[in-house]
């Protein structure tokens, strides 16, 4: 494991819940709040994607056998318990030996590996990928907009707020990518609170450190291609 899951502070329900959804252990509505979680936290889905990777290589070379039903509870009390202890190389030996007294009757500690592979479904790992936020700010008033961009559909989400619009006047987004001079248009905003904006590839590419920049202009958009009003909020676009 990487030092996500071995560095000092680190979240044991975050480590216990990560090995139960990589051996698809939990109940449906559990395991669709870890799929969800897995979406938005990025320590989480790392977490995941480890579990899963150090579970398959358990049976990558041994050939399949037929194991008895009682193990897959016995599995899931398994993966608790090592992630409870921590998952360095003491805790990898031990875990061998625990699979080991698992197998029972099967007679070697081999081919109780194989029982993540045919005892259980096969779990893809999520996407394990970066996901991007904002959070714009003022600093005269205390506005606060959030942003989350999400690289694989290019879509950038705003919660708006309280912020509003000067009357007679409209709320344009603005992206200046990292290390631009000027910044671009992303369109005014609408009257919603929650704002759901699809970027092209070409201008999400430039979102991950760029900033987000609101400026109040005429309701039809700034009419030289930059910002002519105040600007109402900024805010970095940081790794999630």
């Amino acid at each position: 494991m990487s030092e996500v899951s071995d560095g000092p502070g680190r979240d044991e329900e975050a480590i216990v819940t990560a090995a139960e959804y990589a051996l698809n252990l939990l109940p449906p509505d559990e395991r669709e709040a870890a799929r969800r979680r897995a979406e938005v936290d990025g320590r989480f889905r790392r977490l995941v994607a480890e579990w899963t990777e150090d579970f398959a290589r358990l049976a990558d070379e041994v050939e399949p056998v037929a194991p008895p039903p009682r193990l897959r509870k016995a599995l899931g009390r398994f993966a608790r318990q090592e992630a409870r202890r921590g998952r360095g190389p003491r805790a990898r030996r031990r875990g061998a030996a625990v699979l080991g007294w698992l197998a029972g009757g099967i007679a070697a500690a081999a081919s109780a590996l194989v029982i993540l592979s045919v005892a259980l479904p096969v779990v893809a790992p999520p996407y394990s990928g970066p996901l991007y936020e904002a959070e714009l700010t003022s600093e005269t008033s205390e506005t606060r907009v959030t942003a989350r961009f999400d690289p694989r559909d290019g879509v950038l989400a705003l919660d708006r707020g309280q912020l509003s619009a000067p009357p007679g006047r409209a709320l344009q987004l603005w992206l200046l990518p990292e290390g631009a001079d000027a910044p671009v248009s992303l369109g005014l905003l609408p009257e919603a609170t929650q704002i759901r904006l699809q970027l092209p590839q070409d201008l999400g590419a430039e979102v991950p450190g760029g900033l987000l920049e609101i400026s109040e202009e005429p309701p039809g958009g700034s009419p030289t291609g930059g910002p002519t009003g105040a600007v109402l909020a900024v805010g970095e676009v940081e790794e999630s």
